[in-house]
C-alpha cells in the first residue's frame, strides 16, 4: 500500500520538468504563476466532477482504474482512443524537451 501511493506521488510530479520549458516559450513568462494557477483550478474541478458523479452512482464499488466500470463497448473504445491520443501528445510534448536539451547540450559543446 504505501509502496502504491510512494509511486503514485513521483509519477504525478513526472512532467515538472517540462514548466521551465512552458516559460521559455511564453511571450511573458511572469504571468505564468498566473496561468498554472488557472490550469490547476480547472483540472480540480474536472477531477473532482468525475469523482463526485463516479461515487455517486457507483458508490464503494468505484473501480480505481475508471476505465474499468465502462466495461467493454463503445464508451470503452472512445475513451481508449481519447487515452491513446493524450499519451501520444504527451510524448510528444516530452521528447521535444529532451530534444531540446541534447541539442543544447550538443551545441555548446557540453556533450
Amino acid at each position: 500500500e504505501s509502496l502504491h501511493a510512494f509511486s503514485t506521488f513521483f509519477f504525478s510530479s513526472g512532467g515538472s520538468f517540462v514548466y521551465l520549458e512552458m516559460i521559455g516559450e511564453m511571450k511573458n513568462p511572469n504571468e505564468f504563476p498566473k496561468s498554472f494557477l488557472v490550469g490547476l483550478i480547472v483540472m480540480f474541478i474536472i477531477y473532482s466532477f468525475i469523482a463526485t458523479v463516479s461515487y455517486y452512482y457507483l458508490g464503494d464499488s468505484t473501480d480505481s482504474y475508471l476505465l474499468n466500470v465502462f466495461g467493454s463497448g463503445v464508451t470503452d473504445q472512445v475513451a481508449s482512443v481519447f487515452l491513446a491520443v493524450h499519451v501520444t501528445v504527451s510524448f510528444i510534448l516530452i521528447q521535444q524537451v529532451w530534444f531540446g536539451v541534447w541539442f543544447g547540450l550538443v551545441w555548446f559543446g557540453l556533450v
